[in-house]
């Protein structure tokens, strides 16, 4: 059976999880994301041939099969899928294994859970059919290797409706962590820093910014200075600006460069409607300054999100000290790489300029 994306029917999260995660399948098999499902190295012309998924009735009943042609080898891949909501029960793998792999040759049981720390349970099993995956691995992979957009949006269903998110239990290192943040009095001081960064900027005037003033709507992953500049008819995509900490995917879509490390960030937005509608010698000026790591989503090859146009960010693990003159210079920077194009200085509404550092 093969599955149609728009017709799930199911009610209960991992039976509809499992149905999109068939449907992903359906559409994006290449045989590196195969291999890296299995962990085995497979022959150029693998290829999924067939698909079940819920099974019913029986002693044991996985979530879902694949049927796999590989060279000259066919085999099963039966499908144990698990969301937040449930821990994975060993003993329900093991009895996937006996009614379903021991009399098929070559079959596996691939086990999908939101919690990593199941990789270790399940080599405790010492069963080299139980193959293990988790939901923020496979996000991982799709999002470095590829740019489908039914894949990534697979990988942006999961992530904004929290399927993909890991355990609900609150470590020892997590309250530790927790503490450490709230003894730092972290949130006073970035907004101390970014105050002190608009006050830098009115101060010394290296650049012509009319309107900056600390962003109050917290609400979209990021804590930031905003900057705004007078739009004319011909210039005005309701473009800004923001400049600060990104510190949560969930609204922008954009995936974090080091493993969940938030960013000090640079982003042009625009207006959804004029974002969609750039002249090309905009999208072709946006699309040159991927040379001075600038990253473009003027077509949603990033994110889905296409109020985020163009960024460009540093890792915080990165970064020794996070004063505000090191911001004001990474936004100088920012600026003057934009505005030395001439398609892009008119959204900055300034003509072009060789520097402004």
């Amino acid at each position: 059976m093969w599955p149609n994306v728009f017709l799930n029917a199911y009610q209960q999260p991992e039976n509809k999880l499992t149905y999109n995660f068939l449907c992903l399948l359906s559409h994006y098999q290449p045989k590196e994301f195969i291999e890296y499902l299995l962990e085995e190295t497979l022959p150029g012309n693998t290829r999924i041939q067939n698909f079940e998924d819920v099974y019913g009735g029986g002693e044991s009943n996985p979530d879902g099969r694949l049927d796999i042609i590989s060279g000259n080898r066919e085999f099963f891949v039966f499908l144990e899928i698990k969301t937040f909501r449930r821990k994975v029960d060993l003993e329900q793998l093991q009895r996937h294994v006996v009614a379903h792999c021991e009399g098929e040759p070559d079959s596996l049981l691939l086990v999908i859970t939101a919690d990593k720390r199941d990789k270790e349970k399940i080599r405790s099993l010492g069963d080299a059919r139980i193959k293990f995956r988790s939901w923020e691995e496979i996000a991982g992979y799709i999002s470095k290797h590829s740019d489908d957009r039914i894949a990534r949006d697979f990988v942006r269903y999961g992530q904004e409706l929290g399927e993909f998110e890991g355990p609900m239990d609150i470590t020892k290192d997590d309250i530790e962590i927790f503490t450490s943040f709230v003894k730092s009095k972290w949130t006073q001081k970035i907004d101390n820093v970014l105050n002190r960064t608009i006050e830098l900027i009115g101060e010394k005037g290296d650049f012509p910014i009319p309107k900056a003033e600390l962003d109050p709507q917290d609400a979209w992953g990021r804590k930031v200075i905003k900057i705004t500049f007078p739009h004319t008819q011909k210039n005005d995509y309701g473009q800004w600006l923001a400049c600060g900490i990104y510190y949560d995917t969930k609204d922008h879509g954009i995936r974090f460069n080091s493993d969940g490390t938030p960013e000090l960030a640079f982003f042009l937005d625009m207006s959804l409607g004029r974002a969609k509608n750039l002249p090309a010698e905009i999208k072709k000026a946006f699309k040159a300054l991927s040379s001075k790591e600038f990253e473009e989503n003027t077509e949603g090859q990033i994110t889905n999100n296409r109020w985020r146009v163009l960024f460009k960010r540093i890792p915080l693990n990165q970064v020794d000290s996070l004063e505000p003159d090191f911001i004001k210079d990474f936004l100088y920077g920012c600026l003057t790489e934009i505005s030395q194009s001439p398609a892009l200085a008119p959204l900055l509404s300034i003509k072009p300029v060789k520097s402004c550092r």
